[in-house]
């Protein structure tokens, strides 16, 4: 019986197991070696967010600062405490 059986030319049970563990795990490593590439490029778009986000901080803090400096000054002379008109006058030309 075995006689009348033909064996095919590079099948092998060497290269049937080799061809079923090679082909996932060159499928794995082209997977991911592509996600590691997107988080990459996302991170550094993430650190130039940051980054612009840091730069705006100082002037954003000091309007923030006016502000509420203007805010205690008006509910000052709302309630009639004495104040100098040149701390408004200051508080407004920042």
């Amino acid at each position: 019986m075995r006689a009348r059986q033909q064996r095919r030319k590079g099948t092998t049970i060497w290269s049937q197991v080799l061809f079923i563990a090679l082909v996932p795990s060159i499928a794995v490593i082209i997977v991911g070696g592509a996600l590691s590439a997107y988080l990459v490029n996302q991170s550094l778009q993430v650190s130039g967010f940051a980054d612009d986000v840091r730069g705006a901080l100082e002037p954003i803090s000091r309007f923030v600062v006016t502000t509420q400096e203007e805010r205690r000054l008006t509910m000052l002379r709302g309630n009639g405490a004495p104040t100098t008109t040149t701390t408004c006058s200051t508080c407004a030309a920042r």
